[in-house]
């Protein structure tokens, strides 16, 4: 009877024992199912990301093509050999990414075709190319630094309104989106427009908006707010400039914007400061103010150096009789190459007068300087109150002219000189015992010059 119980506990145990075996081994199996099924997932993916980066190039009787998906490596860039014999470029759809100088040097190259599932161009993409007419698809976000440089042949330029300007991978160059001295005849945006990006498309004659854009409009090939009522942006390759009637606020940014970059952060060597060809700017009879809100939000420093400019003597006319002392400063402190006719605009609306050469506003504010003796020996009016930052400071390296100031006696009624107000070398100052506020950088870039106190 033990035995038997025995036997039976036995067979029970084995029975479990089976049970189990058999459960291990199907979980086993679920588990290698599962594990192949991921590794088949995985080469799957792997399949699907090599399909994804599969762009190869072709070259037939002078066009190149771009096809397939994915980025265009650097590896596809053409020989110096192909690009000899390159007329015609064509990105087919299925590349998304351009690499830096991707096709740059392809000097016969006359006619590019961007499909629009690009959404990056590197650096120097299309430099130094035969090309006339470029559209850079709305689907682009990133464009690298001058990807049109050195496009002599260029004459229209259609990009988005808004896009990042990439840097490049070395970042060793500080290039204007286009660059070079050869100015577009047109820029088109072609989609709603970010004002900064305008000092990013190199000189162009002008600039065409789409009717759709919600806040800004084309006028005469120059950019207003979308009522007309603002000016935003000239063409820096506009020589005559006529702002339209009906606009009633001009924002210094619109005549100041200005490409200036460095080749080298280093060195600062400067390849393009945008050459600002105005000789002649005539504001409407409708003009009330000139504010520099856009000019502080986009673009903080107003440069007018020789390199950025042409003209050294703009004509200016002002038809308006509204214009407040405020906006008048505004227009003489944004642009030094036109005060000579500023000045005599002022006087003749009765807005300023002209004493020796001293610039003095109605509110009895010195503007500016504008004689052209050397070693000048001046008397300040007794009208003025206060001399204005920058007023004697006459930028020869800007405009070349050789004038200076010896010596100046102040007025009585003198009550301020701002920062920056003179830059001339071994100057006497003549002032009596009044309370006079002299800021701590009035004579920043004076040498050698003497405050003389006088009896009264």
């Amino acid at each position: 009877m033990g035995k038997e119980k025995n036997i039976g506990k036995r067979k029970f145990y084995e029975r479990k024992y089976l049970k189990r075996l058999l459960m291990f081994g199907i979980v086993t199996a679920a588990a290698v199912t599962m594990l192949m099924q991921t590794d088949n997932a995985s080469a799957a993916k792997k399949k699907i990301k090599q399909v994804n980066n599969s762009a190869s190039t072709s070259l037939r009787k002078g066009v190149l093509t771009v096809s397939g998906k994915g980025k265009m490596t650097k590896k596809l860039i053409p020989t110096q050999a192909q690009k000899k014999k390159i007329k015609k470029i064509i990105i087919k759809k299925g590349i998304t990414e351009l690499p830096e100088e991707a096709f740059a040097g392809c000097n016969k190259a006359e006619e590019i075709t961007i499909s629009s599932s690009v959404r990056k161009i590197g650096m120097h993409a299309f430099s130094d190319t035969a090309v006339k007419d470029m559209v850079i698809p709305k689907t682009v976000k990133g464009i690298g630094w001058g990807i049109c440089e050195r496009c002599k042949q260029l004459e229209s330029l259609t990009v988005p309104g808004n896009f990042k300007v990439l840097k490049p991978s070395s970042d060793k160059y500080y290039e204007p989106f286009v660059v070079g001295e050869y100015a577009l005849k047109t820029v088109k945006f072609s989609t709603a427009l970010e004002p900064e990006l305008v000092r990013m498309v190199g000189d162009c004659e002008k600039f065409e908006l789409q009717d759709s854009d919600p806040n800004y409009k084309s006028i005469d090939g120059m950019i207003y707010t979308k009522d007309g009522r603002m000016l935003v942006a000239i063409p820096y390759a506009r020589k005559k400039v006529v702002v339209a009637e009906g606009c009633e606020t001009v924002d210094t940014m619109s005549y100041s914007y200005t490409a200036r970059e460095a080749i080298d952060k280093f060195n600062e060597e400067e390849i393009y400061n945008g050459c600002g060809e105005i000789e002649k700017i005539i504001f409407p009879s409708s003009l009330k103010k000139v504010t520099d809100v856009m000019a502080k939000k986009y673009w903080n420093t107003i440069y007018t150096g020789k390199n950025c400019r042409k003209n050294t003597n703009i004509q200016v006319k002002i038809k308006s009789k509204d214009l407040d002392v405020k906006s008048m400063k505004l227009l003489w402190k944004s642009n030094i190459l036109w005060r000579k006719s500023l000045a005599k605009e002022f006087e003749r609306l009765g807005s300023a007068k002209i004493t020796d050469g001293m610039v003095v506003l109605s509110d009895g504010y010195l503007v500016g300087y504008i004689g052209d003796k050397s070693d000048a020996k001046l008397q300040l009016p007794n009208n003025v109150k206060i001399i204005g930052e920058n007023a004697f400071n006459t930028s020869k390296e800007v405009t070349n002219e050789k004038f200076s100031v010896k010596s100046i006696v102040l007025c009585d009624g003198l009550e301020k000189i701002e920062d920056y107000a003179f830059d001339y070398d071994g100057l006497e100052v003549y002032c009596g015992n009044q309370s006079l506020s002299i800021s701590e950088k009035a004579f920043w870039n004076c040498e050698n010059y003497e405050i003389i106190r006088q009896k009264s």
